[in-house]
């Protein structure tokens, strides 16, 4: 007999310890039905049929042996942005709309300025801006070919012409080039131990050299270049980088450094002015 959606809800919930486990397995079979959240509520005594219940038992399967919600069904919003994801890609953070914030707080919006989302992903950052600024010209760089084919996707699917590049940090800026240069590099220590947590995200994506930092010296050597004289670099870190991270900006040559938290209250990413 096949289960109703509050059967499945409930046989769900029984299995996971997750935290969130309820609202993810809501998350699931609305993405299962192809029906909003609010049709599991109107409607809980609704029956799925034999292949949509297979669909969300295999999928809850995967999500208690650690994948990922948002890579079991291929989105997360970011932004008020839908975007795809897959294994490629991290999957966005809510800390990481503060970057976003930070930038549009800083810069008015109808100056064309020429602004680069570096290591890109899925083109959360690039993208957020330009649906903020449409007069702004934005780029968006990853190395990995899967990561800007889908930031291609998601700005194709959104329609907010960002130009994506499939290139390491701003090898492809000219110089001098750059009003604003933006990025959630790599900043996890290679030998951190939460990175076993989060083994079905992409490791280059997730962690650096020199306890987290040698992506951010990257950044910041290369931004000299790329960045016109008073243009802004703003970088996402971990809580425990803020020092480590102003001591990089400084060696660089970058003036009125600034760190600003996180929704927790934990320093989350820095900025710094190009002379």
């Amino acid at each position: 007999m096949a289960k109703t959606l509050a059967a499945c809800l409930a046989w769900a919930v029984a299995r996971s310890t997750v935290d969130t486990a309820r609202l993810d397995a809501e998350v699931l079979l609305a993405h299962v039905l192809d029906k909003p959240r609010s049709y599991i509520f109107t409607w809980p005594e609704k029956c799925l049929n034999i292949e949509q219940e297979k669909q969300f038992e295999q999928a809850w399967q995967s999500y208690c042996q650690g994948k990922p919600l948002a890579y079991i069904i291929g989105t997360r919003e970011f932004w008020s942005l839908q975007l795809q994801v897959n294994p490629s890609t991290l999957i966005p953070r809510p800390e990481t709309e503060q970057l976003v914030d930070a930038v549009l707080r800083d810069f008015p919006a109808h100056t064309p300025y020429v602004v680069w989302d570096a290591g890109a992903g899925s083109g959360a950052i690039a993208l957020a801006l330009k649906k903020e600024r449409p007069a702004w010209q934005v780029y968006a760089s990853d190395l990995s070919l899967g990561a800007a084919q889908t930031a291609k996707t998601n700005a194709q699917n959104l329609k907010l012409a960002i130009h994506v590049l499939q290139a390491s940090w701003l090898e492809a800026a000219a110089n001098e080039s750059l009003d604003i240069l933006v990025s959630n590099p790599p900043y996890i220590a290679e030998d951190d131990v939460h990175l076993a947590a989060l083994t079905h995200e992409p490791l280059s994506a997730l962690a650096a050299a020199n306890n987290g930092l040698s992506d951010i010296e990257q950044l910041c050597l290369q931004a000299m270049r790329v960045l016109k004289p008073q243009a802004k670099l703003y970088v996402e870190h971990g809580y425990q980088q803020q020092d480590a991270v102003q001591a990089v900006f400084q060696q660089r040559g970058f003036l009125q450094i600034q760190t600003e938290k996180d929704y927790a209250g934990l320093p989350r990413f820095s900025h710094g002015v190009k002379p």
